[in-house]
């Protein structure tokens, strides 16, 4: 695993900084820990050690470290939102308009269905209602590729 023996060095660190009392130390431990998660891309710890050392770097008042934080939060929520957001979200629309575009009605569906869903887990009403539309548009164009009689 990447960077284990950081992960528990550490960790080690945080333990003894903590024990001692040196809040200072603490905090560059945390942020470490967070560095380590972000290499090793666990993006839910990332966030958590900068969440904390972004705390407590408002405590010691440490305003550069408090920054550093900050944006380490920032690029940790882009990158979350890029995997499971609205990026791949449209993407599948994108695809699924392509797929039908090329009468690849099947892959098409499937790639807009796979989107609504995720667009109504996020709120956004107008891309549900963009899904619905193309799905609409992809059947009309599956029934008028079929020969007649069928």
């Amino acid at each position: 695993m990447i960077d284990s023996k950081a992960e528990q060095l550490y960790i080690q660190s945080r333990d003894l900084y903590s024990g001692i009392g040196d809040q200072f130390g603490l905090t560059q431990s945390v942020w470490a820990l967070g560095e380590v998660y972000w290499k090793r891309k666990e993006y839910s710890k990332a966030e958590e050690s900068y969440i904390q050392s972004r705390d407590l770097y408002s405590r010691i008042g440490n305003q550069l470290g408090l920054a550093q934080s900050v944006n380490a939060l920032g690029d940790v929520k882009d990158i979350i939102e890029l995997e499971t957001g609205p990026f791949l979200t449209n993407m599948s629309w994108n695809l699924g308009l392509l797929h039908s575009k090329q009468a690849q009605y099947e892959e098409a569906e499937r790639l807009v269905r796979q989107a609504s869903p995720i667009y109504g887990e996020l709120g956004l009403k107008e891309r549900i209602a963009d899904c619905d539309n193309l799905l609409a548009t992809i059947c009309r164009s599956r029934e008028q590729s079929l020969p007649p009689g069928t």
